[in-house]
């Protein structure tokens, strides 16, 4: 929490002391955008439901990245040396953190990589999202790299490697089949009669 002072024209003395009000600020706009939902960044395809080429390259040698814990993060910047604030690093120490983390298939944020959260004064951040493709009969998971811009916490700004129209997915699951012999787990013994 943080207490902050806001000063607003009340000519039509519509504020009053006591009353509370919700704030809205804006810390980045872009206007006219393409955006997605931010669960199309986060969405983790079953193997079986990607692309030969891109299920062997994620699971050749089962060296799928996962994101670093905090813990991981303090213990690559203590290998590489690096000292100061995460978001101050020469361009040098970066580096060899960027690679010691591909070593260990970790996926560092966006902080690390560029500088700062969004990564928008470096250059926007890159993620990989997947396109539903194909026919309605024979679905086809396309996996495509976008570069995202800013983000209001619910979806996030496409900059490259979308169209507007293009169909994303934002969840998937695998049907599971049970080999139950009842439906109802407190029903008895089914009989015939």
């Amino acid at each position: 929490s943080y207490t902050t002072i806001i000063q607003v024209k009340n000519d039509d003395l519509l504020l009053k002391p006591g009353m509370t009000a919700n704030v809205s600020i804006i810390v980045a706009q872009n206007d006219n955008v393409l955006r997605i939902p931010n669960s199309a960044l986060r969405v983790r395809i079953p193997e079986n439901l990607l692309p030969a080429t891109q299920a062997t390259a994620t699971t050749g040698a089962k060296k799928t990245t996962q994101p670093a814990s905090r813990e991981q993060i303090q213990q690559l910047m203590d290998e590489v040396g690096a000292t100061g604030k995460k978001t101050d690093l020469a361009p040098d120490v970066r580096e060899r953190l960027i690679q010691l983390a591909k070593t260990r298939n970790l996926e560092l944020p966006a902080r690390l990589l560029y500088g700062k959260e969004t990564g928008t004064e470096k250059g926007p951040v890159t993620r990989t999202v997947y396109k539903l493709g194909g026919s309605p009969d024979a679905p086809v998971v396309i996996p495509v790299t976008i570069k995202v811009g800013i983000t209001d916490g619910t979806t996030t700004e496409v900059i490259e490697g979308l169209q507007e129209g293009d169909s994303v997915i934002t969840s998937a699951y695998l049907q599971t089949t049970t080999t139950s012999t009842s439906a109802n787990p407190f029903s008895g013994p089914t009989r015939r009669r």
